[in-house]
């Protein structure tokens, strides 16, 4: 049996600085971890030097508090030399480090309002490595040897510090000595923050079955005394900041992160494909056209057309529009219901009720076959050779087949094959697109939209109370207050669909849908605290002999991509130099973009728009004119369609995107007054274009 403990500490070059300096955060640091910092992207060649011309130097790599406006210097460290020349290097550098004073790793003033030490990412040219010796506790605190063939390893672990869920009486809830540690272990549902210490486990010095351990890497050197050491030192992730701070704490039981159930990709998904998409199309219709030669403006007043042939090209641009659309989400709303929610998928194809008259089920269905298009609008859109339906139900059923009870992919592939728009004028053009017509949106307000029933939806569970209020619309987005009853109505069938889907899924084999990000609630997007323990792992020695864990290394904060005390790393691009006709015409047009025939088309369509029509699209009534984008087609002759290849010079194109950011940062400085802080120039004497 083991005859002596083991522990990790600080790295021994810097257990002599620690020693003397007799307070007690410096003892403290003698049995932690030691995170070291350096400030050049060769950073491991750096720390292979170090350890290898003057260990002793060690101590200046410490991290400390610096922001880019006072920066640590990076201590410069000689390439070793060869054979018995090493050993003269070592000397000169000991007797230089023993005859230099001060203290090179100091933090600044600036930085010491800090509340925590900051941790920067590489793309701010900043890396840290977390350092520590493994010893024996017997006299010279030697190395403990890591039996790799017993299938030992050494390692460390992020750990998070996030507030108690429940205040001590008499404690700072600021302090960071108080607050509740957490180990990234993975779940089912990907990794999260599960608490160390709780009702069956009191002490944080432990390592979670399922908690990440990154890899840490040995290093062997000789000290001043020509004994020889090992250190271990592992690359914290830095970049992973928004990975660390996105996730969610674990859940206590089961497979489902908090906040979430079984069925909330499925209904994220229908929100995502079907309601918000019908949302958003209600919205855009009703704010681009009016009825009886009324419109309403941006800022909620009303105005009368001047023209009554604009007013009926707005409309006409403005129905097919949604039309379009609908065909679109209609398709998306089958396909749903086929996959997640079968059996009301069979009843819509079929028309008939599934199974009890009260089931939710059946309640969804009926609400489905009361979304009726008012007669006025069915009018209003009906076409010669295309029929309006009446019924979202019967519009969802064009898009299946009565014989499979599946998708009909006739109907499918040929809207999704159109490569023209949509011409209500043209025979030509409505024989592309489906036969049949069920806008779920119109631009004259008077004629109606298909709209689902007022369902009472007084008693509703837990999670719908929790889910149902996010999918309303701001109460005052609307001045004529007729969208908002229209979008409510569309949440209240969503939330009859989701009833159906929780009745339905138990019986079918479709795959869940991932969660997205969004609707994952992080733990606390706030705080980025976090602290490192090192890991040594014996598991051939059972349970008589623990894993050996470190004491925490100092409370850190990572420090996010724009931060603004970060450094920048320097960067600077090149301009062409000679801007004049003369100069650019000797650039290759070496860069190719190959274009589609309908991308071919939309280019070519918007190259023909001149500045004054950017301008007037974007004025309110009476001058608001929309661009004359609506007769856009491939490129191409009758007979057939083609692409293109085009050829370009970059640093024309770089010379354009620094023209438009200017233009586009002087515009919003209207709104934000970010101009003095975007910006500064200083002169450059004799840099001529010309000669």
């Amino acid at each position: 049996m083991e005859r002596h403990a083991i522990q990790w500490n600080a790295p021994s070059p810097l257990w002599p600085k620690l020693a003397a300096a007799g307070d007690v955060a410096s003892r403290a640091a003698l049995g932690a971890p030691t995170i070291l910092r350096f400030a050049t992207d060769d950073f491991m060649q750096d720390f292979a030097n170090t350890l290898a011309t003057d260990p002793g130097r060690l101590g200046e790599f410490r991290a400390v508090r610096e922001t880019w406006r006072g920066r640590v210097g990076q201590p410069t460290i000689p390439t070793p030399k060869k054979a018995f020349a090493l050993q003269l290097q070592r000397l000169g550098s000991r007797r230089l480090r023993t005859a230099s004073t001060g203290d090179k790793t100091g933090e600044l003033d600036d930085a010491k309002q800090l509340p925590h030490l900051k941790l920067y990412q590489p793309a701010h040219m900043r890396y840290y490595l977390i350092s520590a010796c493994l010893n024996c506790q017997v006299f010279g605190m030697p190395d403990r040897k890591v039996e790799t063939g017993k299938q030992e390893r050494v390692g460390f672990v992020m750990r998070r510090l996030l507030r108690p869920t429940v205040a001590t009486a008499g404690t700072d809830p600021e302090d960071v000595t108080h607050w509740e540690e957490y180990a990234w272990v993975k779940t089912s549902a990907g990794y999260a923050w599960q608490i160390v210490a709780g009702p069956t486990r009191t002490d944080n010095a432990v390592v979670l079955d399922e908690e990440e351990r990154l890899q840490l890497f040995p290093s062997t050197f000789q000290e001043d005394d020509q004994r020889s050491r090992r250190l271990f030192a592992g690359l914290i992730p830095v970049g992973r900041r928004e990975a660390y701070l996105g996730a969610q704490k674990s859940a206590a039981a089961g497979d489902n992160p908090p906040g979430t159930t079984r069925f909330t990709a499925r209904k994220i998904l229908l929100r995502k494909q079907v309601i918000e998409p019908w949302k958003t199309l209600i919205r855009q219709v009703r704010s681009a056209g009016g009825s009886n030669g009324v419109v309403v403006n941006n800022d909620g007043s009303r105005g009368i057309f001047s023209d009554l042939v604009k007013q009926q090209v707005s409309i006409k641009t403005s129905r097919e529009k949604a039309q379009v659309l609908s065909w679109f989400i209609l398709l998306d709303f089958a396909e749903y219901l086929q996959l997640y929610i079968p059996e009301l998928w069979r009843a819509v194809v079929s028309g008939t009720t599934p199974g009890d008259s009260q089931s939710q089920l059946a309640r969804a269905y009926a609400a489905l076959d009361q979304t009726r298009m008012p007669g006025p609008l069915a009018d209003a859109v009906r076409m010669p050779d295309s029929v309006a339906v009446l019924t979202l139900r019967l519009a969802l059923g064009k898009f299946g087949d009565a014989a499979s009870g599946r998708i009909n992919e006739v109907v499918k592939r040929k809207l999704e094959s159109v490569d023209q728009p949509y011409d209500r004028n043209s025979a030509l053009s409505r024989s592309a697109w489906p036969d049949f017509l069920f806008p779920l949106a119109d631009p004259v307000a008077t004629l109606g939209a298909p709209l689902p029933p007022d369902l009472d939806l007084q008693s509703l569970g837990p999670d719908e109370r929790t889910d149902f209020p996010l999918d309303q619309d701001p109460p005052n987005d609307d001045p004529l207050h007729q969208t908002r009853d229209l979008l409510a109505r569309i949440d209240k069938l969503a939330v009859l669909l989701l009833r159906a889907l929780a009745e339905s899924s138990p019986g079918t084999s479709a795959p869940a849908p991932e969660i997205p990000t969004a609707a994952l609630v992080p733990a606390d997007a706030a705080n980025a605290l976090f602290r490192i323990r090192c890991v040594y792992e014996r598991p051939a020695c059972g349970p008589l002999h623990e894993d050996v864990v470190s004491e925490p290394s100092e409370p850190f904060e990572l420090a996010g991509f724009f931060d603004p005390d970060a450094p920048a790393r320097p960067i600077r691009i090149g301009l062409p130099i000679d801007t004049t006709p003369g100069g650019l015409r000797k650039f290759d047009k070496n860069t190719a973009f190959i274009m589609s025939d309908i991308l071919c088309g939309q280019v070519q369509k918007m190259k023909s728009l001149g500045f004054v029509d950017l301008v007037l699209s974007v004025l309110p009534w009476p001058f608001h004119q929309d661009l004359p984008v609506a007769d856009m087609k491939p490129c191409g002759s009758p007979s057939a369609n083609f692409g293109m290849i085009c050829s370009l010079s970059i640093p024309i194109i770089t010379i354009c995107a620094l023209i438009l950011l200017m233009i586009m940062v002087t515009l919003l400085d209207i709104i934000f007054s970010w101009l003095p802080f975007f910006i500064i120039c200083f002169p450059l004497p004799n840099f001529k274009a010309k000669k």
